[in-house]
């Protein structure tokens, strides 16, 4: 019986997730004759939401990016691109990233592309 703070202890420990700092460059293209005046991403795992926008900056007239770090145990997240606070592929599955093991990935997409 003396044992078991310690054995509660190991457990505990034992159970938590090691995390890691996911560096990932999110890149949408949009067509040249789509108007956007604020493209943005939104996803599952912090620091993206699926309720606030992470605003993408212009790279050139058809090409949008952020870059973003998860500090996460988890192996993947899921997203979507938002256009003036449309969602992209409605009705669709969000887009899916599996993380990298060197910790860094780029993702590059269409807006509402596969």
């Amino acid at each position: 019986m003396k044992y078991l703070p310690l054995l509660l202890l190991f457990l505990a420990v034992s159970c938590v997730q090691p995390t890691a700092n996911q560096k990932v460059r999110y890149v949408v293209i949009v067509p040249k004759a789509m108007q956007v005046s604020q493209l943005s991403v939104r996803g599952s795992n912090q620091p993206l939401s699926w309720e606030q926008d992470t605003p993408l900056k212009k790279l050139n007239d058809s090409t949008f990016y952020a870059d973003v770090v998860h500090v996460t145990g988890y192996t993947y997240t899921e997203y979507k691109f938002v256009a003036d606070g449309q969602f992209e592929r409605q009705n669709q599955d969000n887009r899916k990233l599996t993380f990298e093991a060197d910790l860094s990935t780029t993702v590059q997409h269409k807006f509402n592309g596969k």
